[in-house]
């Protein structure tokens, strides 16, 4: 669009909604804790009253997202509530069942970043369970000025995984499990979509850090113009920490290491964290591509594919593999392990 106004945003979301109708059905009603939780939460009473105030935040908060949902339940058939709520899963979940949050928490993504003199990269594993297999799109929008693209659960805003746009903004994401949550607060999905929208790095910042956020949230920041990679972890309200990624390789996978608050996370992010300290450090593309493609670990590999389910093991599914190279101002999704390094994409960041 030309504009980002009300109309455009519902525009857009329509599209998308109609493009991949059949995904978005299909995802809906895959979703386990969609259909076991969250609805039968809906529409009990306080699961309503909980629906209403997060409606309320949002609306105050991201009115044009909204309209992207309004027009995406339009375009696929599927109810404004149920992809709101499902835009909001942890976040509700957090509401309707505490315990079972805590207890079956979300254990999805791995990050590797390095900006050496040599090579400054990020290096991204998308994990999640496999309601989203063959669920996902690599969507590109316009609105005004502002052009981006983000790897796009389809039912979800753009973008719950990763993404980039054309003001020198490039981020991947990684879910935490901060323990004392704000009922009724911002939700991770929109302050991923706003971050979208971000003009350059201050404004990125100032998105991310927004008040009033109900969780939190990990991001690999990236200027991808001025060659800077920062590691953020958020927290509920306004909660926030930076680590700025040079010489020194860091990963990240679903516990925060840098900002010290309550949290819990489950045993994937545990071994994950565990075969990352064994493995040599990378130095370049290649490196990180073999460490995220490592599936040392039987029960909780770093890779997620057929083979290891197969072999044994017990945690989600790698939905895509991302390296953003911020010398070459590229962002390319590879096919199957990343260790083969077989590109299936190469989208340039400029």
């Amino acid at each position: 669009a030309n504009d980002s106004t009300a109309a455009s945003h519902f525009a857009f979301g329509r599209a998308l909604g109609a493009r991949f109708r059949g995904e978005i059905q299909g995802r809906v009603s895959n979703s386990d804790q969609l259909q076991k939780s969250l609805l039968p939460y809906y529409r009990t009473p306080q699961g309503r009253a909980v629906y209403e105030r997060f409606l309320r935040t949002h609306q105050d908060a991201y009115p044009l997202y909204l309209k992207e949902l309004e027009g995406m339940a339009e375009g696929s058939g599927v109810g404004f509530a149920t992809l709101l709520i499902q835009n909001l899963a942890l976040e509700y979940g957090s509401m309707a069942d505490p315990a079972a949050a805590m207890r079956e928490p979300e254990d999805a993504c791995t990050d590797y970043a390095l900006c050496t003199r040599e090579r400054c990269l990020v290096g991204h594993n998308d994990d999640n369970d496999a309601s989203l297999l063959n669920r996902t799109a690599l969507v590109t929008a316009r609105f005004g000025g502002t052009i981006f693209s983000g790897f796009t659960y389809l039912g979800d805003l753009v973008t719950g995984a990763y993404g980039f746009n054309n003001h020198g903004i490039a981020f991947t994401l990684n879910w935490v499990g901060a323990s004392d949550v704000i009922p009724g607060g911002l939700g991770r999905g929109f302050v991923a979509r706003s971050l979208l929208d971000s003009t350059g790095w201050d404004d990125a910042v100032k998105r991310i850090t927004v008040p009033n956020q109900c969780a939190g949230h990990n991001y690999q920041l990236m200027d991808y113009n001025q060659r800077r990679i920062v590691n953020v972890e958020t927290g509920p309200g306004q909660l926030f920490s930076f680590r700025a990624i040079g010489t020194t390789p860091f990963w990240h996978v679903n516990q925060y290491i840098t900002l010290d608050i309550p949290q819990y996370f489950a045993n994937s992010s545990v071994h994950r964290a565990a075969r990352l300290k064994q493995l040599p450090k990378p130095y370049d593309a290649g490196s990180v591509l073999d460490i995220l493609g490592d599936q040392h670990d039987v029960l909780y590999p770093i890779f997620h594919d057929c083979i290891s389910h197969a072999r044994g093991e017990l945690s989600d599914w790698t939905l895509a593999t991302v390296l953003f190279d911020l010398d070459n101002k590229t962002m390319q999704m590879y096919h199957g392990n990343p260790s083969k390094e077989v590109v299936m994409y190469t989208r340039s960041l400029g």
